[in-house]
């Protein structure tokens, strides 16, 4: 395994029980305002990176209470992958209600390495990323663009997949 990779699944183990106090609204005090957050993302498997791990650090905030608490959150992503590794920034929305679900977009530079799928080695893409889910389970998709006049391979790429997490 990439020693990145598993950097990223132990920082992930370490931030996972993070939580804030102020993550616990009551219906008497339904909106929190923006304060630190850490926590491991998930993980997925997709183009072009085949299998990841993701830990995101960033601000959050919170209304409503109960069931019905939303959050929000800006954020930055570190995802690494056995065949490449990814650095985003994005907002996220999402609301744990019932099913639970929500979104975030972001926008990322990747470095391809090994044999990724769909893109070329040691090779790095700037791109655009929608994810969605529900119960935590979700698509996402993207599109990258290589960056360097030199590089050789496929210009641009559709990154899609399918992650467990946010």
């Amino acid at each position: 395994m990439r020693p990145l990779f598993v950097a990223t699944l132990v920082c992930g183990a370490l931030v996972a029980p993070c939580t804030s106090s102020h993550a616990q609204a009551t219906a008497a005090d339904s909106a929190v305002g923006w304060h630190p957050a850490a926590r491991f993302a998930g993980g997925s498997i997709g183009v072009p990176q085949q299998l990841s791990a993701s830990v995101i650090v960033g601000i959050q905030r919170e209304w409503g209470a109960g069931t019905r608490q939303t959050t929000q959150m800006w954020y930055l992503r570190l995802e690494p992958g056995l065949a490449a590794t990814k650095a985003a920034v994005g907002v996220g929305l999402w609301r744990f209600a019932d099913q639970g679900g929500g979104a975030t977009l972001q926008v990322a530079a990747l470095r391809t390495y090994g044999t990724p799928w769909e893109a070329s080695p040691n090779q790095t893409y700037v791109g655009v990323e929608i994810r969605t889910f529900v119960w935590l389970v979700g698509p996402w998709v993207g599109y990258y663009e290589r960056q360097g006049a030199a590089a050789m391979g496929p210009k641009n790429f559709f990154s899609f997949g399918l992650a467990v997490g946010f």
